[in-house]
C-alpha cells in the first residue's frame, strides 16, 4: 500500500501530539507516601512582539545560525548543487547568499505567524522524568507551542515557516519547481527542528556532566536573547 509523504508527516506529527496527551513534566507519580515536597511552578511570562523578532534575527545572524549556513553552502558547493550555477568562488558566494535567504525567508514567515496567533518560539524544557517520558515529550512538543496565555496550541508557525519556504526559495533557483520535492525539503526541515527539541532537552544534562556544575537557568541562552533579556 502506497503512502504519500505528507500523509507520513502527518501521522508523525500525531504520534508526536498522542504521546504528548495526558502527560505533565513537572507531575508527581511517586505514592503518597512518599511524596516529595510540592514545587511551585514557575509564572509564565509572555514575550512580547519585539522580543520574538529578536528571537527570530538570532536564528538568522547568531553565531551558530551563520556557521549552519556556512557548512549547507559549504556542502552545496562540493556537490555542484544546483549545477546551473557553477563551481568557482562567486559560485559558492551566491549558494551562501541562497542559504541565508532561505534562513531569512524560514525566520520571516515563523514570526509573522507568530505575530497573528501570539505563539512563543521558545522551547521549555521537561527537565523531569526518565529519558523515555523526556524524548517523548521533546517530540510531542515540536508540534506544540505556548501562547501568550501560557496555554499549549499547534505550532502553526514551525509548519507554515518550514512548508512555505522551499516554494519561495525556488523563485531565486535555477531548478524546476516540484511540489513532491518541496515537501519533502519541509518534512527534513521539520525533522531537523524534532532534533533540535531533543537537542534543548538533554543538553542541560550533558553540559552538567562535562563542566561538572549546573547551568544556568532559562530557556534561551544566546548573546541576542541575553542582551534583549529573553532568558526565562
Amino acid at each position: 500500500m502506497k503512502c504519500s509523504f505528507p500523509r507520513a508527516l502527518f501521522v508523525c506529527a500525531f504520534a508526536g501530539v498522542v504521546a504528548l496527551h495526558g502527560q505533565d513534566p513537572q507531575a508527581d507519580h511517586s505514592s503518597p507516601d512518599h511524596a516529595p515536597p510540592v514545587q511551585t511552578a514557575p509564572i509564565y511570562t509572555p514575550l512580547t512582539l519585539q522580543q520574538k523578532y529578536l528571537f527570530a534575527m538570532n536564528n538568522m545572524i547568531g553565531a551558530p545560525a551563520l556557521s549552519l549556513v556556512l557548512l549547507k553552502a559549504t556542502f552545496d558547493h562540493v556537490a555542484d548543487s544546483p549545477g546551473k550555477w557553477g563551481s568557482d568562488e562567486g559560485a559558492f558566494a551566491v549558494r551562501y547568499a541562497s542559504r541565508f535567504g532561505r534562513s531569512f525567508v524560514r525566520q520571516n514567515l515563523a514570526f509573522g505567524v507568530r505575530a497573528l496567533d501570539g505563539e512563543d518560539p521558545r522551547y521549555f524544557v521537561s527537565g523531569h522524568g526518565s529519558g523515555w517520558t523526556r524524548t517523548r515529550y521533546a517530540i510531542g512538543h515540536t508540534f506544540v507551542a505556548k501562547n501568550d496565555r501560557g496555554n499549549w496550541m499547534p505550532a502553526y508557525a514551525m509548519l507554515v515557516s518550514n512548508f512555505g519556504m522551499p516554494f519561495i526559495a525556488n523563485e531565486w533557483r535555477p531548478d524546476r519547481h516540484s511540489v513532491p520535492r518541496e515537501f519533502r525539503m519541509g518534512g527534513v526541515a521539520v525533522g531537523f527542528a524534532t532534533g533540535s527539541s531533543l537537542w534543548q532537552e538533554f543538553w542541560p544534562d550533558l553540559r552538567k556532566k562535562v563542566w561538572k556544575k549546573s547551568p544556568t537557568p532559562g530557556v534561551c541562552r544566546t548573546w541576542l536573547c541575553a542582551g534583549m533579556g529573553l532568558n526565562h
